[in-house]
């Protein structure tokens, strides 16, 4: 469980900590970015509505940011999550009921589905609250569940922020992970370049689907006199 949490941890904190090392942000944006980390401010994970928003199998929405709160700049102490709803999703006023939970943090990724849960199914289900889920930027907020293990593992983990990279660790271990930005980079350009040829290879399927212009008509012939 430990290592399952620390790639997470470690994923989510590299999006957010790769704007450190981006060579066209100013000095202020990179100040303020270095106060962030050092803060006990949240730390935003944007996600740009990339990523569904599904809960009992149904796809309601899109994720727009995952937040890490903190007690300190090293302690994790929640989860917030903002979900932006479908314009034609009736689903606002039933989700506001839920205690919106995650039954298992294994294969976290884009097909994952939240679950829909009464109150009296927590505590059998073995899940404990670690955070909300905003429904809306203006919604209302229900309750976050997570596996009480997973939960766990957060709140001992522990945040170390350099001039070089990411340390994340836990309390009372002595064996730590360092992130260096150099890697963060790599992986994050990585990235960047996939989603590139992707666009690319969209486009370019949109304009071969799309109906040719019709022929321009042919000039008419000029009789001489």
């Amino acid at each position: 469980m430990r290592s399952i949490w620390l790639r997470i941890t470690l994923g989510a904190l590299a999006v957010f900590a790769v704007g450190t090392t981006v060579v066209h942000l100013g000095r202020k944006a990179k100040m303020t970015v270095t106060r962030t980390l050092h803060s006990d401010t949240p730390l935003p994970i944007p996600l740009a509505g990339l990523v569904p928003f599904r809960v009992d199998g149904r796809e309601m929405g899109s994720l727009r940011r995952l937040e890490f709160l903190r007690s300190s700049p090293s302690e994790i102490s929640g989860i917030r999550v903002i979900v932006q709803l479908h314009t034609d999703s009736a689903g606002g006023a039933h989700l506001a009921n839920c205690r919106i939970g995650l039954r298992s943090i294994d294969n976290i990724d884009e097909r994952t589905s939240f679950a829909c849960l009464s109150p009296d199914s927590l505590a059998p289900e073995g899940l404990e609250s670690f955070g909300f889920v905003f429904l809306g930027q203006d919604g209302d907020s229900v309750p976050l569940y997570l596996p009480k293990d997973a939960v766990a593992e957060l709140r001992d983990a522990r945040l170390d922020f350099g001039s070089h990279g990411i340390r994340v660790g836990h309390a009372g271990d002595s064996v730590r992970v360092d992130v260096k930005m150099d890697s963060i980079r790599q992986v994050v350009a990585k990235e960047l370049e996939r989603a590139a040829v992707e666009l690319e290879s969209a486009h370019r399927q949109m304009k071969e689907a799309a109906p040719a212009p019709p022929a321009p008509p042919a000039p008419a012939a000029v009789e001489k006199p």
